[in-house]
């Protein structure tokens, strides 16, 4: 008898393990994770990718702010920013906290990301690290609609970490932040501040008397070859691949003014290097890094007056209706930025502005482009037939990306004069 209420109980068991697999996998009401909920079938999550950013050293118990997790989705190069997806952000030998719309939050290792694809966090090393060490921060989407594909989806990258070198010393920039987005030019350069004392909160003591340096590196990433940048010690560029020696006054700062700038957008790290007894070559373990991010900001005239856009193409077309192929003319914007340096991959859009009624075949095109990395659009104006002459104006206008108005544009106007060829003299008739 009990051996039939086992089998009895068997069967209840089965059975609603059968139903509870069928609808809702067992996991509550609703659809398949990773599925329409409406209808139970087909994915609605693209495949996602997940990168992470950040300092690379830090000192124990300080926190380090500038830390960055990046979702994105899709494939190949049709991948858009993903919204709204759930992060879980472990630690080894510090702690995380994520950082809500500009607002620290201690302790909080879950958030979402925001409309770009970011969510943002500091990360605190141990302040009982009595020695160097390093701290490990991992990120992994934990959002549960993205539970099967980061299982299936072997291009999926659903987790990542960084590692942070852990130093007894407070060695460290204290400005900018790490991405921290600055115009380009040179009148725009971004100031350096660096802190570098000891747990206590004492200054260095360089071995053979005074005050330590650091020795400071730029890396440049996308500004170009042609690009004029470098970091800028009291005035004196420095040219891109040198390291230069840097003294520390007693606040463990910069003794000397220390700037960065760049002519073209790009990201710029710098990197400082433990010099603490000023050497030909830098010594000791401890690295400080920071980036910044150079941006090109379009203008409507340079730092020095002369004007960023430009149209330009021929006064005058002589038309030949004759001609194998149709009378034109090249159109060419050239944009630059408040430094005068050339703007890639600007928009521009080129127009026809009057006769405000377009002649047969008249035309321009292509009607928009972007400029190349010598900051120059082109485009082709075709002329129509013509038995007298006329004049067209023509615009070519780019979007001021930088001004805060998405509609704003900057345009330049130009008038072309057509005319038809000339009417042959006619040759005289011989006199019998």
């Amino acid at each position: 008898m009990p051996r039939f209420r086992l089998l009895v109980g068997l069967v209840v068991v089965l059975a609603l393990a059968a139903c509870g697999s069928s609808g809702d996998s067992g996991r509550g009401a609703g659809g398949l994770i990773g599925q329409d909920p409406g209808t139970g079938s087909g994915s609605t999550i693209d495949t996602p990718v997940l990168s992470m950013t950040g300092p690379t050293a830090g000192s124990p118990g300080v926190e380090l702010p500038g830390f960055r997790v990046s979702v994105n989705q899709g494939s190949g190069t049709r991948t858009t920013a993903a919204e709204g997806v759930g992060v879980t952000l472990t630690a080894t030998n510090g702690t995380v906290s994520v950082v809500e719309r500009g607002v620290t939050r201690p302790g909080l290792s879950n958030g979402f990301t925001d409309a770009f694809g970011r969510m943002n966090f500091t990360f605190t090393p141990d302040a009982a690290v009595i020695g160097n060490a390093t701290g490990v921060v991992t990120a992994e989407i934990s959002d549960p609609r993205y539970l099967d594909v980061c299982f299936d989806d072997l291009e999926a990258v659903c987790e990542g970490s960084l590692s942070v070198a852990i130093q007894r010393d407070d060695f460290r920039f204290t400005s900018p932040v790490f991405g921290t987005s600055v115009t380009v030019g040179r009148p725009n350069a971004q100031r350096l501040l660096f802190n570098w004392r000891n747990a206590g909160g004492q200054p260095i003591t360089n071995p053979n008397g005074g005050n330590p340096c650091v020795d400071l590196e730029a890396r440049f990433t996308g500004a170009g070859a042609s690009a004029q940048r470098g970091i800028v010690i009291s005035g004196d560029p420095t040219p891109p691949q040198q390291r230069r020696t840097v003294q520390l006054n007693s606040a463990g700062d910069f003794a000397q003014t220390v700037q960065v700038f760049s002519d073209l957008s790009g990201f710029v790290e710098i990197d400082a290097r433990e010099n603490r007894s000023c050497g030909a070559s830098p010594s000791g373990e401890l690295i400080a890094t920071t980036g910044v991010q150079f941006i090109d900001e379009f203008c409507e005239q340079s730092a020095d007056g002369r004007d960023c856009v430009d149209l330009r193409l021929p006064l005058a077309l002589t038309v030949n209706p004759d001609a194998a192929e149709q009378s034109s003319v090249e159109l060419v914007m050239d944009v630059r930025n408040s430094a005068f340096q050339p703007i890639n991959g600007a928009q521009v859009l080129f127009r026809i502005l009057s006769p405000s009624v377009l002649r047969p075949n008249e035309r321009v095109f292509p009607g928009g482009g972007t400029t190349d990395a010598n900051g120059l659009a082109r485009s082709r104006y075709f002329a129509p037939n013509i038995s007298t002459e006329s004049q067209v104006d023509i615009e070519a206008c780019v979007r001021a990306a930088g001004s805060g108005d998405e509609t704003g544009q900057f345009c330049r106007r130009r008038q072309l004069t057509l005319r038809p060829p000339p009417t042959p003299t006619p040759t005289p008739t011989p006199t019998p």
